[in-house]
């Protein structure tokens, strides 16, 4: 005698002890399901079952026999809840393309040099890492992305600048307020950036997870500054405790990663170096946080300090007006920014240098690096 096969089970429902009685209220899925709502909760209440996706996951045979529906309202049903949990459509390649909307967009450094290698500035809606050695030129560029942003005429807004470290420098924010005051007059650039210190993470889960959104929600941001990752999580957690780090570091990721996609911004994380022993050359440190902060961000962007020295090599800057000699201008400090990976941009390094007027790129040079 054939094996009757058992019906899948997978929440060990006593498939028995079911009623096979009609449901209490009417089901019809001709019109419009103006009370599918209470009738999903009759079919959950009648089954005992507590999930709504458990309803899925049944088989529809089982789930007749727990629900006591017919095999087409058991369909329809399926249906409904796979609606109710995935609201959004598919949509395809040409979709996407079409709807402007939904298509990324690229913040300018408002450096020609620098966007060219970073075709456009840096994109909308993924996480761009900027790492790099302390005084490299990481929070430079930060501060120049938080006002170039303002200048922008279709996607542009105010930034949020989370501080975990060192204090704000305000008056390095002031100094480039002066020379982009230039470009957009009668604009306020400092009424547009919203500043937030904390020190433990008590502090960054009620600004990133409370205030962020109320600020996102009402069109008041387009880009957001994290000036450092690695602070806070490499002071709050021991070597011991790689794990609980690496679960805590892949929450905080997500929750970035959802406010980029949802409300289509640029989001900018700082991170540290640690001292590289497999690496020689120019560059003997990597970035910090491990392998499980790498696959967290999309883009990322690492700076270090220039072996040549050009101080009294340095072209006249083509933002010196006419009549001012260098002597009045600071001098500038060489850079080199280096792109280590993006699924949209190709290995680069732009030789930059950073003066009292933001930070300038000299040239590209699309070379392999050797910083990873």
């Amino acid at each position: 005698m054939d094996e009757v096969e058992v019906p899948r089970n997978p929440y060990n429902i006593d498939l028995s002890s079911r009623s096979t009685e009609p449901l209490p209220v009417p089901w019809a899925f001709k019109d419009v399901l103006l009370d599918a709502e209470l009738k999903v909760k009759a079919v959950l209440q009648k089954a005992r079952i507590s999930d709504e996706t458990q309803l899925l996951v049944l088989s529809d045979p089982d789930l007749a026999n727990l629900s006591g529906l017919v095999y087409q309202d058991v369909q329809k049903l399926k249906l409904y809840v796979a609606k109710k949990l995935v609201p959004k459509v598919p949509l395809n390649a040409l979709q996407i393309l079409k709807d402007e909307s939904l298509q990324h967009w690229r913040l300018s450094v408002s450096c020609p040099v620098i966007d060219k290698a970073l075709k456009g500035g840096i994109l909308s809606g993924v996480i761009t890492e900027i790492s790099g050695e302390s005084a490299c030129g990481k929070t430079q560029l930060c501060l120049q992305l938080c006002l170039t942003i303002q200048l922008d005429q279709k996607h542009g807004g105010g930034a949020v600048y989370i501080c975990t470290e060192d204090v704000f420098p305000s008056r390095r924010l002031q100094q480039l307020m002066k020379f982009f005051a230039k470009k957009r007059k009668s604009h306020r650039f400092g009424d547009n950036i919203f500043i937030e210190h904390v020190g433990d993470f008590e502090g960054l889960d009620v600004c990133v997870e409370r205030r962020l959104p109320a600020l996102l929600e009402r069109g008041l941001v387009k880009l957001v500054v994290i000036d450092s990752v690695a602070a806070l999580f490499r002071c709050h957690y021991s070597a011991g405790q790689v794990m609980e780090r690496a679960r805590h570091l892949s929450q905080f990721a997500s929750v970035l990663h959802q406010l980029a996609t949802q409300h289509s911004i640029p989001v900018v994380c700082v991170n540290q170096v640690s001292a590289s022993m497999d690496k020689a050359g120019p560059s003997k440190v990597t970035p910090a946080l491990g392998l499980t902060w790498a696959n967290q961000v999309n883009s990322r962007i690492m700076m270090r300090r220039s072996s040549l020295s050009r101080s009294c090599e340095d072209p006249q800057p083509t933002h010196q007006r006419p009549g001012e000699s260098s002597s009045s201008l600071n001098l500038p400090t060489h850079r080199v920014l280096s792109v280590v990976f993006s699924p949209h941009l190709a290995p680069a390094d732009v030789e930059v240098y950073i003066d009292n007027t933001g930070i300038h790129g000299r040239e590209v040079t699309d070379v392999l690096h050797n910083f990873m």
